[in-house]
């Protein structure tokens, strides 16, 4: 999919219900705003293959895996 510009992403419980142009996708009454302009957002990447387990801190990295001895 190639990036847009200028979308609204309307979340409900963590699932993305809609989402569109800013200019014509209706924001729920209720809705919270949260203004991203400039930002680019990715949703839906986990990262859960990274092979990065340093037991002595050298990384802000985490594993998804385990230490094995």
């Amino acid at each position: 999919m190639e990036p847009r510009e200028d979308q609204t992403i309307i979340l409900d419980h963590g699932t993305i219900a809609v989402m569109g142009p800013s200019a014509t996708t209706v924001e729920p009454a209720a809705a919270r705003a949260i203004d991203l302009a400039g930002s680019t957002v990715t949703p839906g990447l986990v990262g859960m293959h990274e092979h990065l387990f340093y037991p002595w801190g050298v990384t802000s990295g985490r594993t998804a895996g385990s230490l094995e001895y």
